[in-house]
């Protein structure tokens, strides 16, 4: 029993923590792989204390087997929440530090967002300065201190993240067609009209892509829809894009359902000329 006590705590007093980079901006983030490999460990090394305090012979050990248990859940407990928080944070700064319409419309979750940001950043260089497990869990509060609000706050902003998504679905309906990311995705490229290229078969029937004007304007007018099949359809009116992302695929959708009847319209007129000359003839 004393020997093994002794290698277990021998294995995590050097045990650390291991970052990796994120867009950039240094090792801030925890590697997913190395991360799970500690929490595997955790729980082997767990198992055998609880095996060595089963043990009828561990009553000399009994006092520092509890302790090594109750120092390893915190450990667990901080590691877990550790991850929760990262994977709520790689989320939102994704979201917040790449779209200006979020900016615009929610200025007080970017706000309470960059107040995060300089959190984890905290959290994370203290890590990097001090990577040892046991140490960072259990003899320094801030991760006690400091994860409970920062989870608390991000789930407030992803609340509020939540409400903007469904007042854009409710502006354009056809956004209920997406996912969550792949609607972000879509707002937070808004700035670049030519982006919805990639997401109009998620929005309409058969729009592979639209033709743009080819002029400076910052600006510029679709002209025609091409379908997957590459059949090009000149729409009746240009559709104006403006600043408001909702607001110009409203025109695109209305314009699109409006030259498909002009077409269609066209078509009739043109079969019945057809079809009268064919029996004026005979």
């Amino acid at each position: 029993i004393e020997t093994k006590l002794q290698h277990l705590k021998d294995d995590w007093e050097v045990r650390e923590f291991t970052l990796g980079p994120f867009k950039g901006r240094g090792d801030i983030i925890l590697k997913s792989d190395k991360t799970s490999d500690l929490l595997s460990s955790i729980e082997d090394s767990q198992l055998q204390l609880t095996m060595a305090l089963s043990n009828r012979f561990s009553t000399a050990f009994r006092k520092e087997i509890q302790s090594w248990i109750s120092k390893l859940g915190v450990i667990q407990d901080h590691i877990e929440e550790l991850l929760q928080v990262q994977h709520l944070w790689v989320y939102m700064e994704a979201i917040f530090s790449g779209s200006s319409d979020i900016a615009r419309e929610l200025p007080a979750e970017v706000k309470r967002f960059a107040n995060i940001d300089r959190q984890w950043l905290k959290i994370m260089h203290a890590v990097a300065l001090t990577p040892n497990v046991v140490k960072m869990c259990c003899h320094d509060d801030m991760l006690a201190n400091l994860l409970p609000h920062l989870k608390t706050y991000l789930e407030i902003c992803q609340k509020s993240l939540s409400g903007y998504l469904e007042a854009k679905r409710c502006a354009f309906s056809r956004f209920y067609f997406v996912s969550d990311s792949q609607l972000l995705e879509i707002l937070g490229q808004a700035a670049d009209p030519t982006s919805i290229q990639a997401h109009l078969l998620s929005i309409s029937s058969n729009i592979f892509a639209v033709e743009f004007s080819r002029t400076s304007a910052v600006l510029p007018s679709m002209l025609a829809m091409i379908s997957a099949e590459g059949e090009r359809v000149q729409f009746t009116r240009s559709v104006i894009v403006s600043p408001e992302i909702v607001e110009w695929l409203n025109r695109l959708i209305a314009e699109m359902q409006m030259t498909v009847k002009d077409v269609v319209r066209t078509m009739v007129t043109d079969l019945q000329a057809h079809l009268s000359n064919n029996l004026t003839l005979e």
